[in-house]
């Protein structure tokens, strides 16, 4: 579809507002949504040139680590800035299928992605569920430009980002069986293939992509909820403003599904299929337990820009139930001004923007700052909370500086040096299976101090909190290390 050239214009500039206003958001936040993942993700990236192998790191997810490693050498904010352009990138996607699909003021639909309450607070974070966002919404254009080898050869990389990718893979196969384009369908192996192969001179495995997922069991650790838990929670993800025009956007394309409008078909299968299906595979993970998902409404980060254009789709609808008349345009400005007010103070009222330190990082950061204004960050230090990594600024595969986790849980003293410092954290510490308890009761150790939020809240169904170690010889010798009262 042609496009003219203001509304090009429109839309570019609205992309650059976007981008200047959630950078400032960015520059002027102390802190992170998305927790310890951000780091953990960061600390792969950062070192992947010097450690390949972290590029075929499952967890890590390999095609984001290959993106962000070039980022990530700037520190975590240039993983953040990544995120951010690739959401800028989505937004702009988000307005060509618009086009695409015949939806009037399509460069709405930039805003409104971007002030989708979980979106805005992840696309400044440093986690995954942007990049699938963008790689998804990218092959439905694609698609609908009818560039199916390039679309099918992307997509096929698109478990690499994130492993949902496996759920909406089948959803284009499908397509491309409607259409008859058989010939196209193995093209959606490549990424799988290419990475089994590379892999393989690393793992002497070809199929360390099914034998190496990090996500199974664990049910015992993660929990599972109720089958309603995305249901309820959509007011908080979406809002309910969003909601409400995405199911009235589903309800425009069935209509015209059955009145055989063109490119509903197109609509059905490339946008709301891969929403819908998304959306309840992540419903189902939670209530089963299975995938090791704990119901984190970040996840839906990744369908965002989907529902940013049903929520076009549902704004549209609204405006043709309206009958011409002679200044029907400037009522339909008017509704999507209405709209856009409820729609964009929203992330601001659930959250705090720019972001603040809260919950484990606010209690992350207390202990960091104790533990350098007492110069024990000149020692060894094993930790669990990626936080650390952050705001003591250590170099996670230095092992001079510090290591992950400590040698054995069952005794934790074992292969510590004297003085090392040993921080346990309420959160991945039992998950990690090394209790409070265990250290406490350990000959090996002495309690420096016990850091908890001022307003307590629970991990897991534990009280949070941080208890900082000093490694001794024992039997106990008092230490010349003076605990701050």
């Amino acid at each position: 579809m042609k496009i003219s050239a203001s509304e090009k214009q429109l839309a570019f500039l609205t992309a650059c507002i976007l981008f200047i206003f959630f950078l400032t958001l960015l520059i002027l936040s102390e802190g992170y949504y998305g927790g310890g993942d951000n780091i953990s993700h960061f600390k792969f990236a950062r070192a992947a040139f010097h450690r390949p192998e972290f590029f075929l790191d499952h967890w890590a997810k390999p095609v984001f680590t290959l993106l962000t490693a070039p980022f990530a050498q700037f520190g975590l904010i240039g993983v953040q800035v990544f995120n951010l352009i690739t959401g800028v990138l989505s937004a702009w996607i988000c307005y060509l299928v618009s086009k695409e699909l015949k939806l009037s003021y399509s460069p709405v639909s930039m805003i409104i992605l971007f002030f989708i309450p979980v979106y805005s607070i992840i696309v400044i974070s440093g986690m995954t569920e942007v990049l699938f966002g963008f790689v998804s919404i990218l092959c439905v254009y694609l698609f609908l430009k009818e560039k199916y080898v390039l679309a099918s050869v992307i997509l096929s990389f698109l478990p690499m980002v994130r492993t949902e990718g496996i759920v909406i893979i089948p959803i284009f196969a499908l397509v491309l069986l409607i259409k008859r384009k058989y010939y196209y369908l193995p093209l959606l192996l490549a990424g799988f293939v290419l990475y089994s192969i590379i892999g393989y001179f690393y793992y002497k495995d070809i199929f360390w992509l099914i034998t190496r997922m990090p996500y199974r069991g664990a049910v015992d650790i993660y929990g599972k909820g109720s089958f309603m838990y995305y249901f309820h929670a959509a007011h908080l993800i979406f809002g309910n403003v969003v909601n409400f025009l995405v199911i009235l956007g589903i309800l425009h394309i069935i209509i015209s599904l059955v009145t055989r409008k063109e490119k509903s078909l197109n609509t059905l299968l490339l946008v709301v299929t891969p929403f819908v299906i998304y959306f309840m595979a992540h419903v189902v993970m939670w209530w089963s337990g299975v995938g090791n998902s704990i119901g984190e409404h970040r996840y839906m980060v990744a369908i965002a820009p989907f529902a940013a254009i049903l929520c076009l789709g549902g704004i549209n609808f609204l405006i043709r139930l309206i009958p011409p008349f002679k200044y029907k345009k400037y009522v339909d400005l008017l509704m999507i001004v209405i709209f856009l007010f409820f729609i964009i103070p929203l992330p601001f009222k659930l959250h705090n923007l720019p972001v603040k330190l809260r919950g484990t990082q606010k209690v992350v950061k207390e202990c960091s700052d104790w533990i350098k204004e007492n110069g024990l960050d000149s020692r060894k230090i094993y930790l669990y909370e990626p936080d650390f990594f952050y705001f003591l600024n250590l170099d996670a595969f230095n092992e001079t500086e510090c290591h992950e986790f400590v040698h054995d849980v069952d005794n934790p003293g074992y292969k510590i040096e004297k003085g090392a410092i040993v921080i346990w954290d309420a959160h991945f510490s039992p998950i990690c299976k090394l209790p409070l308890e265990k250290m406490q009761q350990s000959k090996d150790f002495r309690q420096l101090k016990d850091f908890s939020p001022e307003a307590p809240f629970k991990i897991f169904n534990r009280d949070y909190h941080v208890v900082v170690f000093e490694k001794i010889e024992p039997p106990f010798k008092k230490s010349t290390f003076a605990i701050p009262m």
